[in-house]
């Protein structure tokens, strides 16, 4: 795989792929698993309300979003730019 990087969150950090493992914390399965069930079925990731999930659900939700829109925006700009070399 080559070694592409992505910009990461508002702050503009720059993460090779082959370095997200270095930026796991304990309960990142758990974190991927909760962005899941919100992206792709729009359900609270436990049982009960939102006053009722874990304090740091939110936290999760709110960063794995930005870094998902960072990635899409990424990739549009890519396609943009491969785009106008073709028209060339």
């Amino acid at each position: 795989m080559p070694d592409s990087s992505m910009t990461v969150l508002a702050e503009g950090l720059a993460v090779q792929r082959n370095q997200i493992p270095d930026y796991a914390f304990e309960g990142f399965n758990e974190a991927i698993r909760i962005w899941k069930v919100w992206e792709r079925k729009n359900l609270l990731p436990y049982p009960g309300t939102w006053a009722e999930q874990p304090a740091n659900v939110w936290d999760f939700l709110e960063i794995f979003d930005e870094v998902h829109d960072a990635h899409v925006r990424q990739e549009a700009e890519m396609a943009e730019m491969q785009r106008k070399l073709k028209r060339h």
